[in-house]
């Protein structure tokens, strides 16, 4: 029998103090969480709760015609990719790298303002934490440099208690603007994004590209950021070239030529490799744009064609559906978010956000 006292948590510090890294409900004794913003609770009017609606998730003209361009980028990204991939003479990037090169802006970027406040030694998910980490803020950056909005950002738990206390005390949060991690959307959205089409044939794939064992069991159940991010964005180039080799034999056998797709598309796409590497300035960029659009118009080759023979091949074979809507939708929104994040682009961002909505609702995601 073993004694109850070996069963008991071990202590972190056998000192009358707490440890620095307590993980207690509560703050502890002598806590610095006061609520530094003037603000008289009995005037706080709760605002209702919002009721959000299909329309909400529609896509503005900014959003649409973002995530349009990252399509058609991608588009020539993947041309170039699969035109280059039995050749030696150019090493090309990722296909996330290359989306950067496409889209590269010779504009100085803008000069970082970052300030950091503290380190709060309290516990985070707290409302009497997030009140005093908020009054931090509110004296910063909406006293002293005279901010209108603020975007205050957090995970899934900080997240709901940030829109809980902007209900709680009314109009006298309406300059905090709650919203969700990047890093924390796109963590999330992994098992949501997997749990569909993981039985799918996904499980399978990840064992042929060698994954076995407890390293696939860690990449199904997305125990793993990086693991899991590298396997989405590698299928995802994966399925792409195998659907333009199907758009390009329908091109080869309707014009009766010899050659194969990856050569037909070798001898027209792969001097714009060699174009894209010259662009040094946005004049640059724009000419290799226009040059790419006419190579590709007379070729026959379009993202529009693209896109048209996909969708009539889609209506023909059920399983050509199921896997067009995880490239063109699902897992695209996905590369949509991280694209959008890295380079800077708010409307890719937020139309990447209301694609992935519908996936965190009925993936048991709803926090998100």
């Amino acid at each position: 029998m073993v004694p109850f006292q070996k069963l008991k948590r071990r202590r972190r510090s056998l000192t009358e103090k707490h440890s620095p890294h307590t993980t207690l409900a509560i703050p502890v004794e002598g806590s610095q969480c006061v609520n530094i913003i003037e603000i008289d609770t009995e005037e706080c009017l709760p605002q209702p709760q919002k009721v959000l609606e299909v329309s909400n998730f529609r896509l503005n003209n900014s959003e649409e015609e973002a995530m349009t361009q990252l399509q058609e980028d991608m588009f020539k990204c993947m041309l170039m990719r699969f035109a280059n991939s039995s050749s030696d003479e150019c090493e090309l990037p990722g296909p996330i790298s290359l989306i950067n090169c496409i889209r590269k802006q010779t504009d100085n970027c803008e000069v970082s303002n970052i300030v950091y406040v503290e380190i709060l030694n309290e516990i985070s998910d707290s409302k009497p934490t997030i009140m005093t980490a908020l009054g931090k803020l509110y004296t910063t950056f909406i006293l002293k440099k005279q901010q209108k909005w603020l975007l205050v950002v957090g995970d899934a738990k900080i997240f709901v208690l940030l829109h809980e206390l902007k209900r709680e005390y009314g109009s006298h949060l309406s300059w905090m603007l709650p919203f969700p991690g990047d890093w924390h959307i796109l963590f999330n959205y992994q098992p949501a994004l997997l749990k569909p089409y993981a039985d799918a044939g996904l499980s399978k794939l990840a064992e042929v590209s060698g994954h076995h064992s407890e390293t696939l069991t860690s990449l199904i159940q997305c125990k793993n950021f990086r693991r899991t991010h590298n396997f989405l964005v590698q299928l995802f180039e994966t399925l792409y070239w195998f659907f333009l080799s199907l758009y390009l034999e329908s091109l080869v056998s309707a014009n009766s030529e010899q050659h194969t797709p990856q050569e037909k598309l070798k001898e027209h796409v792969f001097p714009l490799i060699f174009e894209l590497s010259k662009v040094k300035c946005n004049t640059d960029l724009e000419s290799f744009r226009r040059k790419a659009q006419s190579v590709l118009s007379s070729t026959g080759i379009s993202y529009t064609g693209f896109t048209e023979f996909m969708k009539s091949l889609a209506k023909k074979q059920d399983t050509i559906s199921f896997w067009y809507q995880f490239l063109i939708h699902d897992c695209f929104a996905y590369i949509a978010l991280y694209v959008g994040i890295r380079y800077r682009c708010w409307a890719l961002r937020m139309g990447s956000l209301k694609q992935q909505a519908a996936i965190f609702s009925a993936f048991d995601r709803s926090t998100y």
